[in-house]
């Protein structure tokens, strides 16, 4: 499975998730 890098536009925060290509993108942070 892939890992995705995700960085919010609010706080900034990043954060590293292993999904699967069919899986939906996260569209919320984990930290707000």
């Amino acid at each position: 499975m892939p890992l995705y890098e995700y960085k919010c536009e609010t706080c900034h925060y990043q954060f590293e998730v292993q999904q699967k290509f069919s899986d939906p993108l996260i569209d919320k942070c984990v930290r707000c």
